[in-house]
């Protein structure tokens, strides 16, 4: 079995507005979901931002130093906003 997967690049801004009837809706951008695949299996990496405006990777796939987990890991917004 085969799967096609679209590679297009998706770009985002911390900010959105859309259109929604009559006004518009304003979006900030809270969390975001990444897909990464090799050969072999995929895996979905999520970062999240919390009440302070730090964000947050969780991870569940092991590094090559430790065994795995669901331990959130702080990453920079700059990190989080270079995804595509």
């Amino acid at each position: 079995m085969t799967t096609e997967f679209d590679r297009t690049t998706v770009y985002f801004e911390k900010y959105l507005s859309l259109p929604e009837g009559d006004s518009v809706v304003h979006y900030e951008l809270i969390g975001l979901i990444t897909y990464i695949r090799n050969a072999s299996r995929g895996h979905y990496l999520a970062y999240v931002v919390d009440p302070f405006n730090q964000w947050w990777l969780l991870n569940d796939l092991p590094s090559a130093y430790k065994e795995p987990t669901c331990d959130p890991e702080q990453v920079e917004a700059a990190v989080v906003y270079s995804k595509k």
